[in-house]
């Protein structure tokens, strides 16, 4: 128990909280011996006009060998907001944590964004293209133009427009986002299996509804069958990392019943998944466990949007929390970042770091 005759208000608790955020991205004591680094690397609209460009890091002595990167497992390295990102002013911001490690970074993981790999260019560091973003990228060049794919869409559209708010509500597909749609096929995937696998069981009517989507039974299967594939491998290099235990368990993922049909489709994503795995082990040959997936960056996103979500319009010195995702702070550490932090210091950062919101201008 603190023993606080008084409960503190609203405004000081966040204060502490942005002190002790604070005061967790200044403090670097703990990694000054750290030799070698991995980064992750992402930026992301969060709200109205700002984007924060967030950088995180891994020692990679401190690496785990059987499951995903959690918050504890990485350091907040960097947080900025901006109205818009260039490659210059993100290498600038790689060149401020470097200059703040006493190690090298090994590599850098990000997605192929222009901006972020124009600045890993700059800088002269190793990219790590992001595992699931790539197989994405795949499968939108495999069906963004395909027409059988693209009149699939167009069948499933009018099923779901013509059923949603009917008695046979049941067979409406699910709706399909225009943004990023290549990310959000596995709802579209699970859709068509249970299509598939109950169509026999159908009522007459119900049958005739769903033809189209029979009309294409191949294409359905194989859609099925990639986005099964791309889950069981990205959850595989989640948890291991690109290693030999990790491509073992692929060649099994990958390896498919001698019953099951070959589409070019299929052969075009195995593929482009091969040169993708080759590239990387042919450029780092020595790394034990290659960190190849930078989900744990979203999910600092997603948990700083849901607890923004409700209580503000900017973002603002909010985005010093989560430095402290995933922390177990001690009594003694949290009077210790609450004593040592000044507002000011708070107030300081936040100019030099955050983009005004309209209020302030």
């Amino acid at each position: 128990m603190l023993n606080i005759e008084k409960v503190p208000s609203y405004v000081s608790i966040r204060n502490w909280s942005l002190k002790l955020g604070l005061a967790e991205l200044e403090d670097k004591k703990a990694f000054e011996e750290e030799t070698y680094w991995n980064l992750i690397i992402d930026e992301s609209a969060v709200i109205g006009r700002e984007k924060i460009l967030l950088i995180l890091g891994t020692p990679l002595s401190k690496l785990k060998t059987d499951s995903s990167l959690s918050f504890k497992d990485v350091v907040p390295l960097f947080m900025e907001t901006k109205t818009s990102w260039t490659k210059e002013t993100v290498a600038q911001a790689l060149e401020k944590v470097e200059n703040s490690l006493k190690g090298k970074i090994e590599y850098v993981v990000s997605d192929r964004g222009s901006t972020l790999t124009g600045a890993l260019k700059l800088r002269s560091l190793e990219h790590v293209p992001d595992i699931t973003h790539h197989l994405s990228n795949s499968i939108e060049y495999i069906y963004k133009k395909d027409p059988e794919f693209i009149a699939l869409k167009a069948d499933i559209a009018q099923i779901r427009v013509k059923n949603l708010m009917g008695k046979d509500c049941f067979l409406a597909a699910p709706n399909m986002r225009t943004k990023s749609r290549f990310l959000n096929l596995y709802a579209m995937a699970d859709w068509l299996k249970k299509v598939l696998d109950n169509f026999a069981f159908l009522s007459e009517s119900h049958r005739k509804k769903l033809q189209p989507i029979l009309n294409k039974k191949e294409l359905c299967k194989t859609l099925i069958l990639q986005c099964t594939w791309i889950r069981k491998l990205s959850k595989t290099f989640k948890n291991k990392g690109l290693g030999k235990g990790a491509i073992d368990e692929a060649k099994r993922i990958m390896t498919l019943p001698p019953n099951v049909y070959r589409s070019s489709r299929y052969q075009i994503l195995h593929d482009r998944f091969i040169r993708y795995l080759n590239d990387l082990l042919v450029r780092f040959p020595t790394i034990e466990r290659l960190i190849i997936c930078s989900d744990i960056i979203e999910s600092f996103f997603g948990k700083f949007k849901y607890r923004k979500s409700n209580t503000s319009k900017s973002i603002s010195t909010d985005m010093l929390v989560m430095n402290l995702f995933g922390k177990k702070l001690d009594f003694r550490a949290v009077k210790k970042g609450v004593q040592k932090i000044k507002l000011q210091r708070i107030d300081k950062w936040k100019k030099e770091n955050t983009v005004p919101s309209i209020s302030q201008l």
